[in-house]
């Protein structure tokens, strides 16, 4: 959970990660930002290589260091998420 401050008012956001992988060793992840009351803020997606060991403990090492995919092919990835919100 994060802190922000907005307008005078703390605001706590929560993240959320997605992860799907392209191959063992290539992971994308999509980390959704989340107001206090779960409601989704905006998105974006990084992708970068993996030992492929466990993508689930991998994932958050891709969201911290990987680099940033463009909307176009992060929106087809996660055509879950609504592209309105992608974060550029």
């Amino acid at each position: 959970m994060k802190s922000q401050l907005e307008g005078g008012v703390k605001l706590e956001i929560e993240k959320e990660y997605y992860s799907f992988a392209l191959a063992q060793r290539v992971l994308t992840v999509a980390v959704v930002s989340l107001d206090e009351t779960g409601v989704m803020i905006d998105w974006t997606a990084y992708i970068d290589s993996v030992k492929g060991q466990n993508h689930d403990l991998e994932k958050q090492a891709v969201a911290d260091v990987g680099d940033k995919l463009i909307k176009e092919l992060a929106c087809k990835i996660f055509y879950y998420l609504p592209e309105d919100k992608f974060r550029k």
